[in-house]
């Protein structure tokens, strides 16, 4: 079975910076870090308004339908969300855990990035972005997705 979380949109303050939304992201996610890895990982969407909608899916093709969804109903201002990974040798991560990144703002575009992450010991990287092996990766994966659901052209 397949779940997909929105919940009702939260008002934050409205001189929230672009970062703030990055580190919440970062923060929302690696809080939920078990012997699993990150089992559900979180997405955030800021609407031009300011609301907030922090959503979960449980599979790629439902995070990226609800990102769709909700770029369709509240006009983004900034997106984020990610995956959890597991890297191999040789492609510049210290763990082999890590939680890939994606980040979009209107005006900005995509930029991608990792979280780098082992459970025991508990030990967390903060956001590196432009990762030389895994943001080019990122960067086609969510065109291709975008794309499949007809909404690349609006967020580019």
């Amino acid at each position: 079975m397949t779940t997909l979380f929105l919940p009702a949109p939260t008002k934050p303050p409205a001189t929230t910076p672009p970062e703030e939304l990055s580190s919440l992201f970062h923060s929302l996610n690696t809080s939920s870090i078990d012997e699993e890895g990150i089992r559900m990982p979180q997405a955030i969407i800021k609407a031009r308004d300011g609301s907030l909608t922090v959503m979960a899916a449980e599979s790629v093709s439902l995070m990226y339908a609800g990102l769709a969804l909700q770029f369709r109903e509240c006009d983004p201002q900034e997106i984020i969300f990610g995956w959890d990974r597991f890297a191999l040798a040789g492609q510049g991560l210290q763990f082999q855990d890590f939680l890939s990144v994606h980040h979009w703002r209107y005006g900005a575009g995509w930029r991608y990035g990792v979280i780098n992450y082992q459970f025991e010991p508990l030990t967390v990287r903060p956001i590196a972005w432009d990762h030389s092996f895994w943001s080019p990766v990122l960067n086609t994966e969510t065109l291709r997705n975008f794309k499949a659901l007809g909404i690349l052209e609006a967020l580019s």
